[in-house]
Parts: C-alpha cells; sequence; structure tokens
C-alpha cells in the first residue's frame, strides 16, 4: 500500500510566521561544469524556447535575471487546465499561471535547458518557477500516482514551488510545496546532439 505524504508546507494560516508575504524578483545561478558549451540564457515562457522574455549572458558559470513583475495574461493560463493541479481544491479558480523556463544557447543555437533540483535520480527534488495572477491557494490530492499537492499558498507573482519524487517498490509519491527548498543547485540538461 502506497502512503501519502501530507506536510504542511509552511503555509497554515494559524502559523503567520511560516506564510511568504512575497515574492520572487529575480533569478541569480551558478552552474559549474559547463565550460565554453553556453555563451547566452533566456528566459522563457511554458517550455516554449519562442517566447522570450528576457536574454542574459552566460559568465563565469553564471547568469542572472529581472524577473518581469507582471506576465501579460495572454500568455497565461487557467490554474484549471494545469494537470498537476486536476481534482485540487483551488481557492479561486479564476487564477491564471504559467511556468518559467531557463533555455542554454550557444552561437545562436539552443544548446540545452537549465534545472533548479538536488542532482538525485531517485527520491529526487525539482524547483520550479511559477507565476500567478493572484494569490491563490491548492490543497489536495489527486491521481493514481498520488500525486499530492501541500497547501501551497501562491502570493501574486513569481513563486517557487518544488516537486518532491519518492519512488518504492509499493508505487510512487509526488509532493508539491511552496516551502523553500534545501540542497538545490542548477544544473545544466544538454541536448543529446550537443553533449
Amino acid at each position: 500500500m502506497l502512503s501519502v505524504i501530507m506536510t504542511n508546507a509552511g503555509c497554515s494560516d494559524d502559523d503567520d510566521d511560516n506564510i511568504r508575504t512575497s515574492t520572487i524578483t529575480s533569478v541569480k545561478a551558478t552552474v559549474d561544469g559547463i565550460g565554453d558549451k553556453v555563451d547566452k540564457v533566456r528566459f522563457t515562457l511554458d517550455n516554449t524556447a519562442n517566447t522570450v522574455c528576457s536574454e542574459a549572458e552566460f559568465k563565469n558559470n553564471s547568469f542572472e535575471f529581472s524577473l518581469m513583475q507582471e506576465v501579460n495574461s495572454s500568455l497565461l493560463k487557467s490554474i484549471t487546465t494545469e494537470e498537476a493541479f486536476e481534482n485540487m481544491s483551488i481557492s479561486d479558480t479564476s487564477a491564471k499561471i504559467c511556468f518559467a523556463d531557463f533555455y542554454a544557447f550557444k552561437n545562436g543555437e539552443i544548446a540545452g535547458y537549465f534545472l533548479y533540483n538536488d542532482g538525485e535520480a531517485i527520491e529526487n527534488k525539482n524547483a520550479y518557477y511559477i507565476y500567478t495572477d493572484k494569490d491563490v491557494q491548492v490543497t489536495g490530492k489527486h491521481g493514481s500516482i498520488n500525486v499530492v499537492i501541500t497547501k501551497c499558498s501562491f502570493k501574486k507573482g513569481w513563486n517557487l514551488v518544488t516537486g518532491i519524487y519518492k519512488g518504492s517498490e509499493y508505487g510512487t509519491e509526488l509532493t508539491y510545496t511552496t516551502d523553500t527548498p534545501k540542497g538545490l543547485k542548477w544544473v545544466f540538461i544538454p541536448l543529446l546532439n550537443n553533449q
């Protein structure tokens, strides 16, 4: 039998010290071991290198972006259409969201992308930058693999959400939380033809 992770994610209404009151305004990343494989990084929306929000030089194994504080509503999708939030309790179903992605380029050609994770293959953590156009909370569990949303408390603007995956002989658990992640680092994932 598969157990389900239910954590409070530090966002309880009765624990004011743990409620986040602000959102993320910038991303500063250091990525070791790339060498000269990357010269630019593009901050894009929702898994497309075409919706470019900003571009930065990749120098000294690092990049930095100021995140736009307002995202055009035409680039957002309903929070209810996000697969990870299916069958969840959503405090405001009119909320709209989008995800940020960080693509790596070399000489104008896509070379790969960057992830913010713990680098583990099993029981891993991946962090995602998610923009919401209003404050909204998402709670509940969903799916045959027991995906659990742990009272994620999104603030209007950019939020960091961590997905924690655990696998066992009995199945898998995936927990999403707006807790501040620990032990994560930026990792470069090259395209297969660029390794």
